[in-house]
């Protein structure tokens, strides 16, 4: 069985695993601490040890069984773990498809234009374009920046 603590550092208290700097939650006081424990308990099983405000010593020390569950309600949990690593793998992956994609393009125009020569005015308006581009763009993509017109 896991053991857990429910300590106060500063002016929060933490509910942290046995050996964890990190806490799992933060609350305001010691009685929402102990309500929420009491939930995730119920769900997870485990030690919990209670501390004084001033850390001194342990005021109260509880066990909780883990709920027994069906076996359709494990499944449906199992699943639900997956999705959410599968999603995140999934992000990344588009991520990369992104990025590597974009940079493929950027770079492969900017050797070629740096290999071919162009008139001067094709060049400024290249630049001028791409930064219109841009604005418009961020603009379209960013409502909380606001576009301003001179």
């Amino acid at each position: 069985m896991l053991n857990y603590d429910i300590r106060k550092n500063d002016h929060q208290w933490q509910f942290l695993k046995e050996g964890s700097d990190s806490p799992i939650k933060t609350f305001e006081t010691k009685r929402d601490a102990i309500k929420f424990c009491r939930e995730y308990f119920t769900k997870h099983g485990g030690h919990l040890r209670v501390w004084k405000a001033d850390g001194s010593k342990i005021q109260e020390e509880h066990s909780y069984e883990r709920a027994k569950q069906s076996f359709y309600t494990g499944v449906l949990e199992n699943v639900d773990d997956t999705v959410k690593v599968a999603g995140t793998y999934l992000s990344k992956g588009i991520y990369g498809v992104g990025y590597y994609a974009a940079f493929g393009v950027v770079f492969g125009a900017t050797m070629i234009a740096r290999f071919i020569p162009f008139p001067e005015s094709l060049t400024h308006g290249v630049e001028d374009g791409t930064e219109a581009a841009l604005d418009s763009v961020d603009g379209t993509h960013h409502p909380h920046k606001s576009v301003t017109s001179t």
